[in-house]
């Protein structure tokens, strides 16, 4: 079994998920198994590991007291996955190309566009976009999927095709990769959502993640709000 280890949130095992298929063919992923770290114990450790549950990929996820454990434990691995992988931090281990396009496990689905109104577990990491401008948005696209999580689900109900809150994580793999767009702030579902084929227009916050993490071959763009938007 090969061990291979990786760190961050949620939208990092995208990344993670994306490096071990620049590596590995599909029947090699079955003797992989991912050990991914976390500073925090939240409810993203079950998250994360779900998602690599429905690639089919072996996996924990364990929270740790600091990153120093990462450096401590390397040697206990074959490889490190990382999420960084551009040439924007050279000599990193982790800055080796990931597969911009992997197979996807999913069941296809009848979707058009999909909205994230809001990502980051914590409020210092929390990107998203206002109430008013979602309201305006959905207004000219009524059919719009309202995918994502959080504690403000009441704002997301009163939209038909709102799914805030609602889906487990194989059925938001399965939305995202069957979207034709995605329009999302910075994390998982852009990054996922890109990789799966999909349009994705991307709030621009978290600007430097955002450059060391998107492929070029994505049809992936930054976007200031959803005024003005055209799909």
């Amino acid at each position: 079994m090969v061990k291979a280890l990786t760190s961050g949130g949620f939208g990092d095992s995208a990344l993670s998920f994306a490096k071990l298929h620049a590596v590995f063919t599909k029947d090699e992923l079955s003797n992989v198994h991912v050990t991914h770290i976390r500073t925090r114990n939240d409810s993203l450790n079950e998250v994360i590991h779900k998602f690599y549950n429905s690639q089919n990929i072996s996996n924990e996820v364990i929270t740790v007291d600091s990153w120093d454990w990462q450096k401590e434990h390397r040697d206990e691995f074959d490889m490190f996955l990382g999420t960084g992988w551009s040439d924007k931090n050279p000599g990193d281990e982790d800055s080796w190309v990931i597969e911009p396009f992997p197979e996807i496990n999913h069941n296809a689905v009848d979707v058009n566009i999909v909205l994230n109104p809001r990502s980051g577990g914590v409020d210092y990491g929390k990107k998203e976009f206002s109430e008013q401008e979602i309201e305006e948005f959905m207004s000219r696209y009524p059919d719009t999927y309202i995918v994502g999580s959080g504690d403000d689900e009441q704002k997301y109900s009163k939209y038909r095709n709102s799914l805030y809150n609602k889906t487990s994580i194989q059925e938001l793999v399965d939305i995202l990769a069957s979207a034709y767009t995605i329009i999302s702030p910075e994390g998982f579902v852009p990054y996922f959502g890109a990789m799966c084929g999909a349009r994705v227009l991307c709030k621009n916050q978290n600007i430097q993640a955002i450059e060391e993490r998107v492929h070029p071959s994505w049809d992936f763009y930054l976007i200031d709000d959803l005024k003005n938007i055209s799909i």
